[in-house]
C-alpha cells in the first residue's frame, strides 16, 4: 500500500508553515529585521508610507503628509496573534534597520531618521543636521512603552544599520556616518575622509548612555552591515568597504579591487579592543550582509559576491556566472581565530543574495535571501522562479552544523519579492521581508497586497507541523471556464469532522455560504473535495473555506484569492490517487508543458527520475512505485510554473 501525503507549498524534512502575516497599504511599507524575544515571541523592524497603516486592531498614523516613511516596530505571539505595534517618525524619511531584545524581554531598535524631529509616543528628539540623517538607538519595555531614545548627530549622515543586545541590555551598534567629527561619550571620531563614509561602531548601556565609539574608513564607501553577540562578553562585526584600505587595530587590510567592495569580519572584547579581524573579496563587489552565531563557538555570514571566485582559507566559492552576477554564500567559521570550517554558495545566471543567518541550539543554521535566475539548485533539488524575467523571489535554505542542505523552501510570483530576516527558537523559523506581487503565498497563507505594485510586509513562521483536528493540505481554485471556478481543497486526515463551508466574497470582507459540504467525520487517509462555482461573474473573487467539528467549533482558514478574467489561471495540479502500488497525478494545463518527476528516498538518493508532457487532453500520469522498498520517500512534480512537493509512505 502507498499512502500519499501532500506538504504544504515548496517543503522537506517535516517542515510546514505555522502561519503568515502581512501589514500594508499604499505606497510603500518594509521589514528588515526579525528576532525573538525569550518568551518565543516574534518582533520586527522597519518602515511604513502609508497615511494610515493598520496592524491587528492598531492604527498607526504617519507623521508626514508627503508620502515618507515612519519606522515601526510589532509584535506578535509565537502563534502570529499581533499583540501590539507603534512608530516612531517625522515629516522626513524615517526608518528602523534592526532589532534586539535582552533577558527581560526589552526590545532595542536603531534605524536613521531625517525629519528636523523623532517624535514617539508623546515625546520627540531633535535632528540638529535637518535635511541629513541622524542614528536613533530606541529602548521599549515588552509591552511597547517607550523607555528611551538616543541618538548621534553630526554635521551631515548617521545611519544605524545593526544592533545585538545581550542579556543585561547592553547594546552593540553598528552602521557608519559621514560626518567630519563625531562625538561618542568620551570619544572623538574623526572621518578618515571627509565627505565619505566611515564604519561606525558604538557601545550603550540599558540606560541609553553611549560608553564608547569607534570608526573605520577611508577615501571611499566604508559600511557597516551588522552585529551579533558571542560567549565570553565578546560580539562579531561583519561590514564592507571599498577604499584602498582599511586600517583596523594594527591590520592594514587592503582591497583587492579599490572601488569595489571587499567584506570583513572582526570580533571584539566587550571595551571595544579588536581581537582579530579578515578581509574576503576579489575583482567584483563582494558583501557580507547577515552575520549570526551558534552555540558552539562559531560565527555566521550570509551576503553575494560577484567575483569569478572568492576564497576563505583554503576554500574557493565558484561563481556560477563569471560575468560578475551575483551568487549567495553562506560561511562558518572559528569565533576564536577566524578559522573557515566549511563555505557554500548558491547561484546561476542571475543575481542571487543573502540577507541573513542564524542557528538554532543544536547547530542547524538557517539563511534567508532572494534569487533572480530562472532556477536556482540547493542540495539534490531545483527552485524554479516563478517567471522567467529577472525577478526576485525569496529563499530560505537550512544546513546542518557541517553544511550539509537539509530542506530549502522558495516563495514569491511575478514581481520583486525580498527575503530580509531569519530568526529561530523553539524548533520554530520565523522569517520577514517585504513584497510587491498582487499576493504571495506561504502554504495555506495567502497574503494580499494592499496597494497593487507596492511594497508590503510580510512575517511567517514555519516549523513541525502541529497535530490538527483536520490536516488542511491545500485549497485552491481554477478557473473552469466563462463564468464558473472549480475550487478544489484536500484533507491528509480527519478527526470528528462534520463538514466544510465555502464561502465567497468579490471584496475579500463581506463573505456569502455559497456551499456546505460533509466531511469525512474521521479519517486516516488523504481526502480530495471539490466544488464548482458556476456563477462566477466578478472580475475579482475571494473564497474562503471553514472546518466545523461535530461538536460545532469552527475554524476558518485564510482566503485565496483569484482574478476572474480571461486569462488561463492555470496551470494546476489537480489531485493525486494511489491504486495497486501506483501513484496517478492529474494535472490540469491548456498548453503544452514539460514536467520533471523525481522520487527522491529520506537520505536525498534520487530513485527515480522520468519527464512527462502534459496538455489538455493528455492529463494523467501512472507512476510505478512498486520496485521501491518500504519507507518514506519525497517526490518532486515541477513544470515551468508549478513546483510541488508530496512525501510517500509506502508500507
Amino acid at each position: 500500500m502507498v499512502l500519499l501525503i501532500l506538504s504544504n507549498g515548496n517543503l522537506c524534512s517535516g517542515q510546514t508553515w505555522l502561519w503568515a502575516k502581512k501589514s500594508g497599504g499604499f505606497p510603500n511599507e518594509e521589514s528588515r529585521c526579525v528576532v525573538n524575544d525569550p518568551s518565543g515571541n516574534v518582533i520586527i523592524t522597519g518602515s511604513f508610507r502609508t497615511p494610515i497603516l493598520s496592524v491587528g486592531a492598531t492604527n498607526l498614523i504617519n507623521r508626514s503628509t508627503t508620502g515618507t516613511s515612519d519606522a515601526l516596530v510589532i509584535k506578535y505571539n509565537q502563534n502570529g496573534a499581533i499583540l501590539w505595534a507603534t512608530s516612531l517618525g517625522g515629516t522626513a524619511n524615517d526608518a528602523g534597520r534592526s532589532v534586539a531584545t535582552d533577558a527581560a524581554g526589552n526590545i532595542y531598535v536603531t534605524g536613521y531618521y531625517r525629519s528636523s524631529a523623532l517624535k514617539f509616543a508623546n515625546d520627540s528628539i531633535p535632528n540638529t543636521s535637518n535635511t541629513f540623517a541622524d542614528m536613533f538607538v530606541a529602548k521599549l519595555s515588552p509591552a511597547g512603552a517607550f523607555l528611551w531614545v538616543r541618538h548621534l548627530n553630526g554635521t551631515v549622515n548617521e545611519f544605524g544599520n545593526g544592533i545585538a543586545t545581550n542579556a543585561a541590555g547592553i547594546s552593540y551598534v553598528t552602521g557608519y556616518y559621514s560626518s567630519d567629527t563625531l562625538i561618542v561619550n568620551n570619544d572623538t571620531l574623526l572621518n578618515h575622509a571627509p565627505g565619505a563614509l566611515d564604519i561606525l561602531l558604538v557601545k550603550i548601556d540599558s540606560q541609553g548612555n553611549f560608553i564608547w565609539g569607534r570608526t573605520y574608513g577611508g577615501p571611499g564607501s566604508d559600511q557597516g552591515q551588522s552585529v551579533v553577540n558571542l560567549t565570553g562578553e565578546r560580539f562579531g562585526l561583519t561590514a564592507y568597504y571599498n577604499s584602498d584600505t582599511l586600517m583596523m587595530g594594527n591590520n592594514t587590510l587592503l582591497n583587492l579591487a579599490p572601488g569595489f567592495d571587499d567584506f570583513i569580519t572582526a570580533v571584539y572584547d566587550s571595551s571595544g579592543t579588536l581581537q582579530w579581524t579578515k578581509t574576503f573579496g576579489s575583482v567584483s563587489d563582494d558583501r557580507a550582509y547577515g552575520i549570526g552565531a551558534d552555540n558552539f563557538g562559531n560565527l555566521l555570514l550570509a551576503g553575494r559576491y560577484g567575483s569569478p571566485t572568492l576564497q576563505f582559507d583554503t576554500i574557493t566559492l565558484q561563481n556560477f556566472n563569471p560575468n560578475f552576477t551575483a551568487d549567495f554564500f553562506a560561511v562558518k567559521m572559528n569565533a576564536n581565530n577566524g578559522h573557515c570550517a566549511w563555505a557554500r554558495s548558491l547561484g546561476d545566471s542571475l543575481d542571487e543574495i543573502g540577507e541573513g543567518i542564524c542557528a538554532d541550539l543544536n547547530g542547524k543554521i538557517y539563511a534567508i535571501g532572494r534569487f533572480s535566475s530562472n532556477q536556482l539548485s540547493i542540495g539534490n533539488r531545483s527552485f524554479n522562479n516563478y517567471v522567467n524575467l529577472g525577478t526576485s523571489d525569496i529563499f530560505l535554505t537550512a544546513f546542518d552544523s557541517t553544511g550539509t542542505s537539509l530542506w530549502s523552501v522558495t516563495a514569491g510570483k511575478s514581481a520583486n519579492d525580498y527575503g530580509m530576516s531569519v530568526a529561530t527558537m523553539n524548533n520554530r523559523i520565523y522569517i520577514t521581508g517585504y513584497f510587491r506581487d498582487t499576493s504571495i503565498t506561504f502554504g495555506n497563507f495567502n497574503l494580499i497586497n494592499g496597494g497593487a505594485g507596492n511594497q508590503d510586509i510580510f512575517t511567517a513562521a514555519l516549523g513541525p507541523p502541529s497535530p490538527l483536528p483536520v490536516e488542511l493540505i491545500q485549497f485552491n481554485g481554477y478557473k473552469k471556464d466563462t463564468h464558473s471556478i472549480l475550487l478544489n481543497w484536500s484533507t491528509a486526515s480527519e478527526l470528528n469532522n462534520d463538514h466544510f463551508i465555502l464561502e465567497k466574497s468579490s471584496n475579500g470582507t463581506a463573505f456569502e455560504i455559497i456551499s456546505i459540504i460533509p466531511g469525512k467525520n474521521n479519517s486516516n487517509f488523504f481526502s480530495e473535495y471539490n466544488f464548482i462555482d458556476e456563477n462566477a461573474i466578478e472580475q475579482t473573487l475571494f473564497y474562503r473555506l471553514s472546518q466545523v467539528d461535530l461538536d460545532g467549533s469552527i475554524k476558518t482558514y485564510d482566503p485565496i484569492f483569484i482574478e476572474n478574467n480571461n486569462k488561463r489561471l492555470g496551470p494546476f495540479l489537480l489531485s493525486t490517487t494511489t491504486q495497486d502500488g501506483k501513484l496517478i497525478i492529474h494535472y490540469q494545463t491548456p498548453i503544452q508543458e514539460l514536467a520533471s518527476i523525481n522520487v527522491m528516498d529520506h537520505s536525498g538518493r534520487n530513485c527515480l527520475s522520468m519527464q512527462e508532457t502534459f496538455n489538455s487532453t493528455s492529463n494523467q500520469l501512472s507512476i510505478d512505485l512498486n520496485h521501491l522498498e518500504n519507507g518514506i520517500y519525497l517526490l518532486s512534480f515541477s513544470t515551468p510554473y508549478t513546483y510541488r512537493i508530496f512525501k510517500i509512505i509506502k508500507v
